[in-house]
């Protein structure tokens, strides 16, 4: 299970198990901020700090997330997490993390590939695919094909489909 520690002004609106939290933060009694965490993790910080004070215009505190884990056999880990700041209630019903295939339909490694589901209660449906190999071709979800660093492909209730990427050869 994953412990919380939280430093400064954040106030805790309510966890929703071991790997949901939402927090409140200002003085709007509407406005949250949920993290969904998709990898495990021992411990979870929220902290404030001081950003650097030599460059004009940043602000006094800058709010900081600090996770990781202690297992000394995981060389790497790749942290997911979908940060989601809404007033009012939420607009994702639901987040999988998803496996991600290499063309031949192999399995890739989870610290190196990661995709994601994400359900809206409008009826849409995002599928967010990371890959720290930008080279190999991959598979996951909706997406049939993609060779990229990182794309978002939405699937709207309509049956239309927008695609989105960032460094990529190929979308499908």
């Amino acid at each position: 299970h994953m412990r919380l520690r939280q430093v400064g002004l954040w106030e805790n609106s309510g966890s929703k198990g071991p790997d949901r939290c939402s927090w409140k933060r200002g003085t709007r009694s509407d406005a949250h901020v949920k993290y969904t965490f998709l990898t495990e993790v021992e411990e979870l910080v929220l902290a404030q700090g001081v950003p650097p004070r030599n460059k004009p215009g940043n602000p006094k505190y800058l709010d900081y997330i600090y996770a990781y884990n202690r297992d000394e056999n995981e060389a790497e880990s790749l942290f997911v997490s979908v940060i989601e700041p809404y007033a009012g209630e939420s607009k994702i019903e639901s987040i999988e993390r998803i496996s991600v295939y290499d063309e031949s339909g192999k399995e890739l490694d989870k610290n190196a590939f990661a995709a994601l589901k994400i359900a809206l209660k409008n009826g849409r449906t995002d599928t967010v695919i990371y890959c720290s190999d930008k080279d190999i071709s991959v598979k996951a979800g909706s997406m049939s094909e993609f060779k990229g660093f990182i794309c978002v492909r939405s699937d709207e209730s309509d049956g239309s489909v927008k695609v989105k990427t960032f460094d990529a050869v190929s979308a499908m």
